[in-house]
This record gives structure tokens, C-alpha cells and sequence, in this order.
């Protein structure tokens, strides 16, 4: 099955949705907006979604660090 994150960036945090094919909301997270928080929470995404796609707002340049 396909699964989705969508994540709305502010300065400080970031809000997380993920949603499958069918287009049902499978989980919603808020994480800081830092790198180490991010890295951790990509970790553990990838080995329980492989092959996620992620959708990213791009708000200034807040979101640079999620999306690299």
C-alpha cells in the first residue's frame, strides 16, 4: 500500500500527517523543526513505510531542513 506525509512547517515545529491510499488518516505527529529531531523521525518512518512520499510547505526557508 501507498502511504503520505503531509507536513505544515512553522519556525518551530513541524505537524505530520500521514494518510494511506485510500486516502485515510493513519497517524498525526508534531516534531521539533531541528535536524536531529528530524533525522530520528525520518529513521524510524523509513523502516515502518518504505517508500513514503512525503508533500512539504514550503514556508520561507523553514522547511529546507525537512526536505533535504
Amino acid at each position: 500500500m501507498a502511504y503520505f506525509i503531509g507536513c505544515d512547517v512553522s519556525k518551530v515545529k513541524l505537524d505530520l500527517c500521514l494518510i494511506d491510499g485510500l486516502g485515510t488518516e493513519v497517524w498525526t505527529d508534531k516534531i521539533a523543526n531541528e535536524e536531529t529531531s528530524i533525522a530520528t523521525f525520518l529513521l524510524s518512518l523509513s523502516g515502518s513505510y518504505p517508500g513514503v512520499t512525503c508533500v512539504v510547505e514550503a514556508t520561507g526557508s523553514y522547511h529546507l531542513a525537512f526536505a533535504q
